[in-house]
């Protein structure tokens, strides 16, 4: 018989008789023993807090006995953990992990068993550790200008809490240390605030907050957020302001005065390339007017009866007439040929329809240029002002010409050649 005093919740479970002697084993029947009993937590829970890094884990058990069997659950302050998330995993036997955040710093964690009606907790505060998160304000840049009785903080937030201090560099010698409380302008009203009335040239430079956080140097080393201040020089009484101002005005006046010199220059050249083109334009057309004027002028001179000999001409067979040396064109094919086969030069008609002969003396002829090449040739030939040149027409070279022309040529012509009284050349 088997005899159990002060009877517990560990005391039930399944029971059975085992005997044994040199014949052989037997057992009986296992018996159960459930006694009715309230929840108790078996798991040895931290009795300080528990301290670890941000990121790192920690593991907490919690295993309860009861009967009947007890229902186990975690919270934390806000209400039930929801397990499996990147803070938080409760194993199957109740076991919860919890990985370190700066937000779950200080919070107490709580198991529950549940049996019956009943309930019994136990719990544990998590502190995490983690390195301070420094912040200035105002952060700058501060200048002379824009600030005036400008106080400047820092913050800092970390567990265990950090420590601060104050350090200045100065801006023309680059020299740092704790922030004087002497220094021009500057008032240090404690570890994380000071106050600076009128920034000037003596206390302008580089404002650095360094935050230590204890026992954790080693792994976040000093933290550290810095503000500058900027002494920007103004003007400093009405003469020197005045000053600017006029330097100011010549910069101005010089700059407009650039401007107009510029576009006074490209002015004057469109303007120059405009005349040029229309005096060109207009000296071609009076040297025509004063062509077509000059041939009529010649031709009633040389139809006068008085008898004397002219001048210009020389005595020439009757059938002759000589000009001075002109310049003339290289004539078409298709004028025509004379008895010898050459081609022949067949002049424009006179006045009243004259065409024996071509008062060209002292004249140019004028290579039709603005027209295409005629086929006949009485169109073809304009006169010319003294001192123009004729551009060969675009033909082949003559046989019967004292130089062979070409496209583009200038020929004179030679005081041998002689225009008869039926218009050809010989």
């Amino acid at each position: 018989m088997l005899t159990v005093s002060s009877v517990t919740a560990r005391d039930n479970g399944g029971y059975k008789c085992l005997s044994e002697n040199f014949k052989g084993t037997d057992e009986s029947q296992v018996s159960t023993v459930r006694i009715p009993s309230d929840p108790v937590i078996d798991s040895l829970f931290p009795s300080d807090v528990v301290k670890i890094l941000e990121k790192e884990m920690y593991l907490q058990d919690c295993v309860a006995y009861a009967e009947p069997q007890p229902v186990v659950t975690w919270s934390t302050a806000g209400g039930s953990i929801i397990a499996n998330t990147t803070v938080f995993t409760i194993f199957p036997n109740n076991t919860l992990a919890v990985v370190g955040n700066r937000q779950q710093s200080g919070r107490v964690y709580t198991c529950t068993a549940t049996s019956a009606g009943t309930q019994v907790t136990n719990s544990f505060t998590l502190i995490v550790n983690s390195c301070a998160i420094v912040e200035v304000t105002p952060s700058g840049p501060l200048n002379s200008i824009d600030h005036f009785n400008t106080t400047i903080t820092c913050s800092s937030e970390g567990e265990p809490v950090p420590s601060s201090e104050w350090v200045y560099m100065r801006k023309v010698s680059m020299q740092s240390g704790t922030l004087p409380s002497t220094l021009n302008g500057v008032t240090v009203v404690d570890e994380y605030t000071f106050s600076i009335e009128t920034i000037s040239s003596g206390n302008e430079g580089l404002y650095c907050c360094n935050v230590y956080t204890e026992g954790l140097n080693e792994t976040c080393g000093i933290q550290s957020e810095c503000v500058t201040v900027e002494y920007v020089k103004d003007c400093e009484g009405l003469y020197f302001c005045i000053f600017e101002l006029w330097q100011l005005i010549v910069i101005i006046v010089a700059a407009i005065i650039l401007i107009v010199l510029i576009l006074g220059g490209a002015f004057c050249l469109v303007y120059l390339i405009i005349h040029h083109y229309q005096s060109r334009t207009y000296n071609i057309r009076r040297a025509g007017e004063f062509s077509l004027s000059y041939t009529k002028e010649k031709r009633d001179d040389d139809s006068d009866d008085d008898g004397e000999f002219d001048p210009t001409y020389e005595s020439l067979p009757a059938n002759k007439s000589v000009h001075p040396p002109i310049y003339k064109q290289a004539p078409y094919y298709g004028g025509g040929s004379d008895s010898t086969g050459l081609p022949s030069y067949n002049p424009p008609p006179q006045a009243g329809g004259d065409t024996t002969s071509l008062p060209l003396d002292g004249l140019l002829l004028q290579a039709p240029l603005a027209y295409p090449p005629p086929v006949d040739i009485h169109h073809a030939s304009m006169p010319m002002i003294p001192g123009n040149f004729a551009q060969a027409p675009e033909m082949y070279p003559h046989e019967y010409m004292h130089h062979e022309m070409y496209p583009g040529d200038m020929m004179k012509a030679q005081p041998d050649e002689f225009l008869s009284t039926d218009g050809q050349f010989v």
